[in-house]
């Protein structure tokens, strides 16, 4: 048994020794979209990943086979000339080249899949293949959709797992900080969800005036037809309401006939019905507009009503404080 445990620690020495002699040449190609700072970040991301096994070189696409640009379709396809490897490699005085290829989804939604191939420049071969997110080129939920360095150095560290170039050390420390943005992307969501229920209870304050929440929120259009809608309802049911009891004062007066008594009790009886139903609307839509403030997602353009001074009052300057509606963009 210890004999197999020195083997097997031998093995793993050799192979570490073997990666840590090793030279790579890395290239990161990516579309006029995708940014040149994305290209940066990834360099710098693979440079931390790879410098502690590797001796490291990055070199721009652009310098990578620039007498045959035809044939830069490897980077979808994954087929390159051995020779043009041969001779890439050994002109950048390398033991290895791996290409990174950043490549937008036909559809235009913004995604991106992540391609890495290795090639042994000795013999020009695919050595390996990683791609992120697991399926390459595809309409996919598990797309990246938002570019940010956070997120390329999620891609670039599960693409250098997938590559299994890493020794085992390395390996855990990507894996580590893969955990690592894992845990600030589930910080931040907490604290989106907390800034949102904030922002939510705000606006559930102010709609006690049906309305002002949702304006707040941006949705002016929205909350302006709850305000009117509210005060539309709650004024017809007074309005029915003051007719009613003009109706029921006919009625009390011992001058009325038989004829206006009876029109009159047929007044009040449809004016109180009119000012109820009135009334229940009004109520119902302002339980609407409560929950639509709590519920409702903000716009861009947010509005606030702040005090300002005003410096041109005739009792003096700053003398005169006034109330400012304040359009937030």
């Amino acid at each position: 048994m210890k004999r197999y445990l020195i083997i097997l620690v031998a093995l793993l020495a050799s192979t570490v020794a073997f990666g840590q002699s090793e030279s790579i040449c890395v290239v990161i190609s990516g579309s006029d979209n995708f940014g040149k700072d994305n290209v940066m970040t990834m360099e710098t991301d693979f440079m931390n990943y790879l410098r502690d096994q590797y001796r490291v070189r990055i070199s721009k696409s652009s310098d990578l086979f620039k007498a045959r640009a035809d044939e830069l379709r490897f980077q979808q396809t994954g087929s390159v000339d051995p020779e043009q490897v041969k001779e890439f490699g050994k002109f950048m005085g390398v033991d290895l080249l791996c290409v990174v290829s950043a490549v937008k989804s036909s559809d235009n939604a913004g995604n991106y899949s992540f391609r890495s191939v290795v090639f042994t420049v000795e013999n020009g071969e695919l050595r390996k293949i990683s791609k992120y997110p697991d399926i390459f080129e595809s309409v996919d939920d598990k797309n990246v959709t938002v570019i940010n360095e956070r997120e390329l150095q999620r891609v670039d560290g599960n693409l250098l797992l997938r590559l299994s170039v890493l020794d085992i050390e390395n390996s855990a420390k990507v894996r580590a900080t893969l955990r690592a943005l894992d845990d600030q992307d589930q910080n931040d969501q907490n604290s989106l969800k907390k800034q949102k229920k904030t922002a939510n209870t705000k606006a559930l304050g102010l709609s006690i005036i049906p309305g002002v929440g949702l304006m707040q929120k941006g949705r002016t259009g929205e909350g302006v037809a709850y305000l009117l809608g509210d005060i539309a309802l709650v004024g017809g049911g007074v309005g029915m309401l003051a007719y009613a009891n003009k109706q029921q004062d006919i009625m009390n007066d011992r001058n009325t006939n038989f004829d206006q008594y009876n029109t009159a009790k047929s007044n009040y009886n449809t004016a109180k019905t009119i000012s109820y139903c009135c009334f229940g609307a009004a109520a119902a839509l302002y339980v609407v507009n409560l929950v639509r403030s709590y519920v409702a997602e903000p716009k861009r353009i947010q509005w606030a009503i702040v005090p300002a001074m005003n410096p041109t009052s005739p009792y003096g300057p700053n003398m005169s404080v006034n109330l400012t509606l304040a359009y937030k963009f």
